[in-house]
């Protein structure tokens, strides 16, 4: 079902029934979260929050990863609630942990019963001015317990705690003056689930607060709340100067590994002296960015842009640091989880798609590792999509290869439909790595506008060298040309 009536949905969700048919009854279905949540992703708007509700390990892990992909190039987060049935035990699909990581979600074990208590968090992460301060995936070990660190600052009127233990964990919420949070205490809340601690803390504390654990097992830890300083977007740009209007672009995907990036972000809010931070999983402090390029609007938003950012190699978030109006530190995350890869993928720009007619898309895969197979796949949340070609290429170190995907939009197809395609590439010798990806949208009409023709196939799978000794100095030249100028071009853009 897909509305925007609250009342709707809510009777929708009241109506639904699960029973366990018992031993031997054929009831049981395979549980398709990879396809449930690709579905709801794609009906979603860009930046959504997704809950979902499920009691069992996903029974199509190549599903996972296209949801996981498109999630992420919509910037939407997925909260993932799982349950087993009353009387069994189990442990966590890790597609769940993957999942959530890649778009700054949480994992929460419940018991069936605790569903609904769960879905009382959406209260304050659909509420204005929602921000995240704080975002840490960790272990415990028995016998040594961590305590977790955030800053509080003046403009944050209310604050939402929550941790959430696979196994077992005893959480204390701790204020700047040293006073433990508990749920009699004005303005708060506590809810305490059988694994996990939810705070929402009206008017907190300026200050540094502390999380302290002790237990074992994994766990997450996010810290978010209500604020009108925010840390909105971070994007890796690439100079493409073979255009009409030549300029950086957000590199779709994951950045790569070992390369020096340029990065454009957004911090809204009245702020100053702010800095970037690459953080692990774990919190440990990996890296910064201080040499920032600044276009500012007073009090409402400030883009950064820099230049030949070295990048951690492992998984990293990225947080905003700096000072509010009144002098007092801040921290804000994007908590969707940063994954180099060795391997980059682009596509083409916006398409039209005219009606019962084939276009054709080109993505190209670029190997910044060693030579390796890469295992290609396409999906398509409208299904127009007919052929890919090919389905595996192998590509030397420093090489590039053309791919082709063609989508057909049958003659029912309505006008202004828009499709968004994810197109994966995935190295053969590691299969448990993410590989990347790239999403092009498309939007059905009666016929191409002259000027803008369909994207040609390659005449044929050739590697193009990846370190063209002419484009490089090029792309020299022309990033110390342009920085200032696109920064501005880039702000009036996104107007």
């Amino acid at each position: 079902m897909k509305t925007d009536d609250a009342s709707a949905f809510i009777n929708q969700i009241n109506s639904l029934y699960a029973g366990y048919g018992g031993a031997g009854a054929n009831d049981d279905l395979p549980e398709l979260y990879g396809q449930g949540v690709y579905n709801a992703v794609a009906s979603l708007g860009e930046g959504s929050t997704l809950f979902v509700f499920t009691d069992a390990a996903a029974k199509d892990p190549q599903k996972v990863r296209e949801a996981m992909m498109l999630a992420s190039s919509k910037k939407i987060s997925v909260i993932n609630g799982i349950s087993y049935p009353v009387g069994t035990t189990g442990s966590i699909d890790n597609s769940y942990f993957t999942i959530s990581e890649a778009t700054g979600g949480q994992v929460f074990a419940i018991s069936p019963k605790e569903a609904g208590q769960l879905a009382q968090l959406s209260d304050i992460l659909t509420s204005g001015y929602y921000t995240q301060l704080l975002a840490v995936d960790d272990t415990l070990t028995s016998g040594s317990p961590k305590t977790i660190e955030f800053t509080v600052d003046s403009t944050l009127d209310a604050l939402l705690v929550s941790v959430s233990a696979l196994q077992s964990a005893n959480v204390t919420l701790v204020r700047p003056d040293g006073t433990v949070v508990g749920s009699g205490d004005a303005g708060v809340k506590v809810m305490a689930l059988s694994q996990s601690n939810s705070y929402q803390i009206e008017q907190p504390a300026v200050g540094t607060w502390k999380i302290v654990l002790d237990g074992k097992g994994r766990f997450t830890a996010n810290v978010g709340g209500s604020s009108p300083v925010s840390f909105s977007q971070l994007d890796f740009m690439e100079l493409q100067e073979d255009i009409q209007d030549p300029g950086y672009f957000p590199v779709q995907g994951y950045p790569v590994a070992g390369v020096a990036q340029t990065i454009e972000a957004t911090v809204s809010g009245d702020t100053s002296d702010v800095h970037f931070e690459f953080r692990a999983q774990d919190g440990t402090l990996l890296g910064s960015v201080t040499n920032l390029i600044t276009d500012s609007t007073p009090g409402a938003q400030t883009l950064f842009a820099s230049l030949n950012v070295n990048l951690p190699t492992q998984p990293f978030r990225v947080y905003a640091v700096g000072k509010d109006a009144k002098g007092n530190p801040f921290e804000r995350v994007l908590s969707n989880l940063i994954v180099p890869q060795t391997v980059a993928v682009s596509g083409p720009g916006s398409q039209e798609l005219p009606l019962d007619a084939d276009t054709t898309y080109v993505f190209k895969i670029t190997n910044h590792g060693a030579a390796d197979k890469f295992t290609l796949s396409a999906v398509d949340d409208r299904g127009f999509m007919v052929s890919l070609t090919p389905s595996a290429v192998s590509i030397g170190a420093g090489e590039t290869q053309e791919v082709s995907v063609v989508l057909h939009p049958g003659a029912a197809s309505a006008l202004g439909t828009v499709s968004t395609m994810t197109f994966m590439a995935l190295p053969v010798s590691a299969p448990n790595a993410l590989g990347n990806y790239a999403t092009v949208t498309g939007t059905v009409v009666t016929e191409r506008r002259s000027g803008t023709p369909p994207s040609p196939p390659p005449d044929a799978v050739t590697p193009i060298p990846a370190n063209d000794a002419k484009g490089l100095l090029l792309l020299m030249g022309l990033l110390a040309g342009l920085a200032l100028w696109q920064v501005r071009r880039l702000k009036q853009r996104k107007r």
